[in-house]
Parts: structure tokens; C-alpha cells; sequence
């Protein structure tokens, strides 16, 4: 089990001039980071100090076992539909929040 399957620690695998729109959105590659919770699915435990500002699925708590049903909760949360997405630059610091109806990749 990963422990930790909220969006900073899931990527996609952009290309410089794509466009993505929810409908190409699901073809693109994915990869999972932060492996630091990870480990067998309930032997492996949650660290003992966790952040209450994060909506943890029920049997989360400091100290904890990490089971692969909080992943899959967690995971779920994920992929339900947002109207917003952060689209990233490399020629701009900060980020802009706009609505997806398609995200171009910058070159």
C-alpha cells in the first residue's frame, strides 16, 4: 500500500506542445511518488504525526496501519471531476488556475 494518494504525489507525464482535454486526460502516462509511507498493506504504518487539515478516509490516524482501502479512497476523491486545474510554466513563477476545457502544454 502507498499510504499517500492524494494529488501531489500522482503525475502525468506531459508532452512540451500537447493539448489535454477531459476527454485525452485518461490516455496520458502516469507515475506515483513519495513512497516514504509505503510498504505491505497492514504492517506498514502511517507516521505519528499526520496533518488533520487533510480529509484522511476513516481509519486513518497517526501511528495507524496503511491499508490499500484507504489508497483506493484516497485515489477516488482523486479522480472525481474538478472545473479547475493548475496549468504550470516554466516562463511564468506562479501558477494560473483555469477551467479545463483544454490545457495546452507549453513548447
Amino acid at each position: 500500500a502507498h499510504g499517500d494518494m492524494r494529488p501531489p504525489n500522482i503525475m502525468l507525464h506531459l508532452t512540451p506542445g500537447e493539448t489535454v482535454t477531459p476527454q485525452t486526460v485518461s490516455r496520458l502516462p502516469v507515475m506515483f511518488i513519495d513512497f516514504d509511507w509505503a510498504g505491505a498493506a497492514g504492517e506498514a504504518t502511517y507516521p505519528l504525526f499526520i496533518s488533520n487539515e487533510v480529509p484522511w478516509p476513516a481509519g486513518v490516524q497517526p501511528g495507524g496501519h496503511v491499508e490499500q482501502g484507504h489508497d483506493c479512497m484516497l485515489l477516488d476523491r482523486t479522480l472525481e471531476p474538478h472545473p479547475y486545474t493548475y496549468q504550470w510554466r516554466l516562463d511564468q513563477p506562479s501558477s494560473i488556475v483555469k477551467p479545463l476545457t483544454a490545457l495546452h502544454i507549453g513548447d
